[in-house]
């Protein structure tokens, strides 16, 4: 009976330390009036940038650019964590870029997802890749990225760039548009499916 009760004892034990132990997914906000001098933990307190919002967050974590338009004519940020950023619709959050010296956002961590979002590519300069996929298990799903190119044009744009040796890559329900190229494949290893691309 004894040991009974010390088995039962050391089983509740477990179960609680490991439940302590298991950390809850946080969940950032990106507005167009953000601040990044707030939080970010709630959508009133939301921070400005999508680099900011990267730079607190943990694995697992999750970012939501809330509706609007943002501007960009350098690098959104660098997803060198497994963390998903997610928009409210391809209709309602919008990246809107020019320039092509830069990636718009790079992943260099495997386990990253991009969802939900439009990228708008607004100018045709030079050889512009929007995103660069470094790292395998990254996830590019249900946006739409739309460029200006059009049949007879000299430069070369691209949604992707996709490196060479990795896996695990999910590419799937987005619509490629406009631009010269869906994608730059190097060796890598993933599924692609259900897309569309246009013109």
């Amino acid at each position: 009976m004894r040991n009974s009760f010390k088995l039962m004892f050391a089983a509740l034990l477990f179960v609680l330390l490991g439940a302590g132990s298991v950390m809850a997914q946080t969940t950032y906000y990106v507005s167009t009036s953000g601040d990044d001098l707030k939080d970010g933990l709630t959508q009133a307190n939301a921070l400005a940038t999508i680099s900011a919002a990267i730079s607190k967050t943990a694995a697992g974590d999750e970012i939501v650019i809330l509706t609007g338009t943002y501007t960009f004519t350098a690098a959104a940020g660098t997803v060198n964590k497994a963390i998903t950023i997610k928009g409210e619709g391809a209709a309602n959050t919008i990246l809107q870029c020019s320039g092509h010296t830069y990636n718009l956002l790079s992943f260099t961590t495997a386990g990253a997802t991009l969802k939900d979002l439009k990228i708008l590519k607004t100018d045709k300069t030079g050889t512009h890749n929007i995103l660069y996929i470094g790292a395998s298990n990254t996830t590019v799903q249900d946006c739409v990225i739309e460029g200006q190119f059009a049949i007879g044009d000299g430069e070369v744009s691209r949604a992707m760039e996709i490196a060479g040796g990795i896996s695990g890559l999910l590419i799937t329900g987005n619509t490629i548009t406009d631009l010269r190229q869906p994608a730059y494949i190097n060796a890598a290893a993933g599924t692609l499916s259900n897309n569309t691309v246009e013109r």
